[in-house]
């Protein structure tokens, strides 16, 4: 179906269950077209690896027991053993990535991304995709205690080699910092530094949403070669208005956002060069660069801590879904924060009350991503 058609077919569901109709760009629909393309590339390399079916049909939600999701054509993880659940000692030794055979391919990775999670079974997916649709090529998944653990809901891209995968429910908190999120980081510096050029370092619930006609991630990393690393500023996003998890996906479903200017976009995630990278800091947003490196905003202004002083969201955004809906919120509580900190129902409403803007600038590739059944296993 042409991707004109799938957006239309999903703006009046969409509009029903958020009150909010979709927006048509013809940018955004072009580039709705090019993601397609994208990961159509993704799919056939998963079919042609005999790990996957048209539609997904081959994949199904984990076991009773969570341990395992089996694949056509081979086991969860490549014939190793499962993880322990968390709650193991802290003395037992840290779990290895859970990895396919690297080809030479996706061993010379441009972009990757490194995240820490715990508990995101439910969103994981469709972020991968998302990124792996502009131009992420591999990603480093470092689990600080999910039970189950999530490779359960990775089987198909771990076999392929897009994610590499690793369990460390002790993962140590770093001097100075309260949970487990720089430590991660910091392993991932010391296995990228040499293998990739470009590193992300960003979070499940924040998306890369390119605002101009670059094509793809890759090609704007390219114009900041010279530079330490790239800082994107956030956007970020409330609850519009949503109590439930929406049955479509997050691009598609939170409209409203902090306006223009407002203290908390000024906040950047890097995606770093690592091979420049001096050292991590104690905040997950900023990074210590070998001379005469620095971090820039897509706007070339020189960035030197967690936040710029002006925004810079023309051309690139990181889209955070702080909070989304309240129900996701909820459950957000409950798995706690990567770096310590306690997220409360106050937090809820504060995010509520400044995410006043109106900004739908992703919503047309949200509308079209639903269409693809391959994103989600079944039962999340």
């Amino acid at each position: 179906m042409p991707v004109a058609a799938r957006h239309d077919a999903f703006s009046s569901s969409r509009q029903a269950e958020t009150g909010r109709p979709t927006r048509r760009s013809g940018v955004l629909l072009e580039r709705a077209a090019t993601l397609e393309s994208s990961f159509s590339g993704v799919h056939r390399r998963l079919l042609e690896a005999g790990l996957a079916e048209a539609g997904g049909s081959a994949l199904r939600a984990p076991d009773a027991a969570g341990l395992s999701a089996p694949v056509a054509g081979g086991s969860a993880t490549g014939g190793a053993t499962a993880p322990p659940l968390a709650g193991g000692n802290a003395s037992e030794p840290i779990q290895p990535y859970i990895k396919a055979k690297s080809s030479p391919e996706s061993d010379a990775a441009f972009v990757t991304i490194c995240s820490a999670v715990k508990d995101q079974h439910a969103d994981v997916r469709e972020w991968i995709v998302y990124h792996r649709a502009i131009g992420v090529e591999r990603f480093y998944l470092h689990d600080t205690g999910s039970v189950p653990p999530m490779d359960t809901v990775l089987p198909d891209f771990i076999e392929s080699g897009l994610v590499h995968y690793r369990y460390d429910a002790a993962t140590p908190h770093r001097a100075g910092t309260h949970g487990p999120q720089i430590t991660v980081y910091e392993r991932c510096l010391e296995s990228g530094r040499v293998a990739h050029p470009w590193m992300a370092f960003i979070d499940v619930d924040e998306f890369v949403v390119l605002r101009d006609a670059t094509p793809d991630f890759p090609t704007l990393l390219r114009e900041f070669e010279d530079a330490g690393a790239l800082v994107l500023n956030w956007v970020v996003f409330g609850s519009s208005g949503l109590e439930k998890k929406p049955r479509t996906n997050t691009l598609a479903s939170y409209w409203q956002c902090a306006p223009d200017g407002h203290p908390e976009n000024l906040h950047v995630k890097s995606v770093v060069r690592p091979a420049r990278v001096n050292d991590t800091r104690t905040d997950p947003h900023h990074f210590k660069y070998r001379a005469p490196y620095v971090a820039k905003s897509a706007g070339g202004e020189t960035v030197a801590g967690p936040k710029s002083s002006r925004q810079a969201t023309a051309r690139v955004a990181l889209h955070h879904y702080a909070i989304k809906s309240r129900e996701e919120f909820g459950a957000k509580m409950a798995r706690g924060s990567g770096m310590g900190n306690q997220k409360t129902m106050a937090f809820f409403h504060y995010v509520d009350n400044y995410t006043t803007a109106n900004c739908d600038q992703a919503i047309d590739l949200g509308n079209h991503f639903a269409s693809w059944a391959d994103y989600a296993l079944p039962g999340y």
